[in-house]
């Protein structure tokens, strides 16, 4: 997964490059003209699934489910997990670190979030709009508990103690352990004034399982006999059927006098659980890595677990469940399960699984690039694998794994070959039928590639940039081959190459920006000279991304926090043009990720957490933003290489999305 994310992130210069001649039947196949709409806006592909970290029940109404993907995007259900829609409106940007639903009233969603934004937010209608707390607790809550007897009392497990609110989440102050950092919280239904919370006192002596007697007014650390110890603390307490449980080190602990002495309720054999869910008929149910596993004694389970690679179903690694209740018999129930690609739905107590992701669209998106044909398709790696889809697909066809390429290779299609792409990973493939079948036509020596494309001007030349190590240690190299991928030269020693760019009308005449500078060479990649400091132009910025634009022969220079630069005289001077770009904090302009021509011949940046602009000649840049989860920022954007305005982004954690209305 590391290494997925590393090259989700890294800056991309696909669909960069000018048309070739050999794409202009493809255009007049495809046909030019688009109809006139009034806004431009982005349109998510899919496909349906992603990550999701968090998956909370209405207690009053079962079939109400809320998710939370990553990095912040929120989706509902009212059908039991059958279909989901969006409710991240106004939530874009904290990461949700916990939802609790009212008991009362499922339209009531508390949802704490954490790290830059860290905020309680409130909603009354669903999850359809959301309101931050006027006084919100100190960091994030790690548990929320509604009063049963008090409607509009909740507290909340915090770093600074156990707080509460009386306004139904609006305000917070502190109730409880000020000087603990807790975890998990609990309150016994059958005594209200028992509590527990699971914490430990910073810098302090105080570790373990808490427990107050007379309504939070004073508290004593339990013994807890016959729990695993507390080098790790249970992440959650609950009561289930008169008994204390304790989700803990993997494992499901019961305690039947208030957490003096503990036993072990389940634990499944090979592998740590997640999430546990328990039913009324008795059966218990695990989340792990391989699947999830059902019991009905916390000792046996199905499927058996015979080695610690065996599968259960369904094929995900599932980290927390729910349970929509079925007959009187064991079993009968649905399990709702989430995953790292998605929902997953059981109507047989765990026999039979399908995917339930429909709407929930939350994929990262690795790798994606528009192969030249009149289909005009897209190819992208995600999470679980290769995908395709044509301009006027309905659904994305996943593709088998290819051997040699299989940890989410970087793709370059040919823009000599209408049809051809190649794919570039730990091996070298190509494919002759839009990414449909591959052969391998090479080996390279490294997986971590940063940046691959064909020469446009020259078949058959590749580049390819790639980084070694990392951290502080981490250094870039940069490769050439002149035979379609077959053999690689190395041609950067200790130099990243953010991008390569040639002159169409010049053929001989290239320009590359590495870590380094940006070099120029006039006998087509041969020989690279270095042009004046440019460094010394950018303002102290990075470079990231470089485009050259065959009509005005300009080149365009992307930086990490000094926007957009702009050469009119071959990479020799260069001027900032920032007017139009988003600022941050001290004035600077957020991460250029890409920069990219569409057919038109129209200049597009993409920045990190802040859309896609679009440079109108005469008047700076313009948001192109309708739509765009801003808060899942642009990991690639390509154009198609036929159809003018035509659009994609890919996103980490919004999938991929097409402009449209152009």
């Amino acid at each position: 997964m590391l290494n997925f994310l590393a090259t989700s992130i890294a800056p991309s210069n696909h669909g960069s490059q000018s048309l070739p001649a050999a794409l202009v039947a493809l255009a007049l196949a495809a046909g030019l003209a688009v109809p006139a709409a009034a806004v431009e806006r982005w349109v998510p592909l899919g496909p349906s699934g992603g990550i999701v970290r968090l998956l909370t029940q209405a207690p009053s109404d079962p079939e109400r489910l809320y998710a939370a993907t990553d990095p912040a995007g929120i989706f509902r259900s009212r059908d039991g997990g059958r279909s989901w829609q969006s409710i991240r409106r106004g939530l874009e940007g904290p990461e949700i670190v916990r939802f609790a639903v009212d008991p009362g009233d499922s339209d009531f969603v508390l949802a704490s979030a954490f790290g830059r934004s860290a905020q309680m937010w409130r909603s009354e209608n669903g999850g359809s709009t959301w309101t931050p707390a006027a006084r919100p607790p100190e960091g994030a809550a790690h548990d929320l508990l509604f009063d049963a007897s008090a409607p509009r009392t909740i507290y909340a497990a915090t770093e600074s103690g156990i707080v509460r609110s009386l306004d139904r989440g609006s305000t917070w102050n502190s109730w409880a352990l000020p000087n603990v950092f807790t975890l998990a919280i609990s309150r016994d239904p059958a005594a209200p004034a028992t509590w527990f919370a699971s914490g430990f006192e910073p810098g302090g002596l105080l570790r373990g399982i808490f427990r107050s007697d007379d309504g939070g007014v004073t508290w004593r650390v339990t013994g807890s006999v016959g729990g695993p110890g507390f080098n790790e603390l249970p992440e959650r307490l609950f009561f289930h059927t008169g008994n204390l449980y304790a989700q803990w080190q993997g494992a499901l602990y019961r305690s039947t006098d208030g957490a003096t002495t503990w036993s072990l309720a389940a634990r499944p054999p090979t592998f740590y659980a997640y999430d546990f869910a328990l039913s009324p008929s008795g059966s218990i149910y695990a989340a792990t890595d391989t699947g999830v596993y059902s019991s009905t004694d916390g000792v046996s389970w199905s499927p058996p677990e015979a080695t610690p690679i065996d599968q259960a179903s369904p094929s995900d690694r599932i980290s927390r469940l729910a349970l929509l209740p079925g007959d009187s018999g064991a079993g009968s129930e649905t399990v709702i399960a989430a995953g790292r690609r998605g929902i997953w739905r059981s109507p047989d107590g765990g026999d039979t699984w399908r995917a339930a992701s429909r709407g929930i669209g939350a994929r990262i998106v690795g790798n994606l690039t528009v192969i030249p044909n009149p289909k005009g398709t897209v190819l992208a790696t995600f999470e679980d694998g290769l995908f395709r889809i044509d301009r006027d697909g309905r659904s994305w066809r996943r593709l088998p794994r290819q051997t040699g390429f299989e940890n989410h290779p970087h793709f370059a299609p040919d823009p000599h070959h209408p049809g051809r792409v190649y794919a570039l990973g730990q091996g070298v493939g190509v494919s002759e039928d839009q990414g449909k079948t591959w052969a391998t036509v090479g080996t390279f020596p490294y997986s971590t590639v940063q940046v691959f494309k064909v020469d446009p001007v020259h078949p058959g030349v590749l580049y390819a940039g790639v980084e070694l190590g990392g951290g502080s240690s981490a250094n870039g190299f940069a490769f050439k081959s002149v035979d379609g991928g077959v053999h690689w030269a190395e041609i950067l020693s200790f130099e990243y190459l953010y991008g390569i760019e040639f002159d169409p009308a010049h053929p001989n005449v290239a320009f590359r920006l590495t870590s380094v500078g940006l070099d120029k060479s006039t006998d087509g990649g041969g020989t690279w000279t270095p042009l004046p400091d440019l460094r010394s132009q950018i303002l102290g910025a990075e470079p990231t991304s470089l485009l050259f634009d065959p009509r005005s022969r300009a080149l365009y220079l992307g930086t990490d926090q000094r926007g957009i630069f702009r050469s009119t005289d071959s990479g020799r001077t260069f001027r900032r043009i920032a007017g139009g770009l988003p600022r941050e904090t001290g004035g600077l302009n957020p991460y250029v990720s890409t920069l990219v021509l569409d057919a038109a011949g129209d200049v597009y940046a993409a920045h990190w957490f802040a859309g896609v602009f679009r440079l109108r000649p005469g008047h700076g840049w313009t948001a192109v933003n309708t739509d765009f989860p801003l808060g899942t920022f642009v990991s690639a954007l390509v154009a198609d290489p036929v159809r003018p305005g035509l659009l994609y982004v890919g996103t980490f954690g919004s999938g991929v999305l097409r402009l449209e209305g152009r």
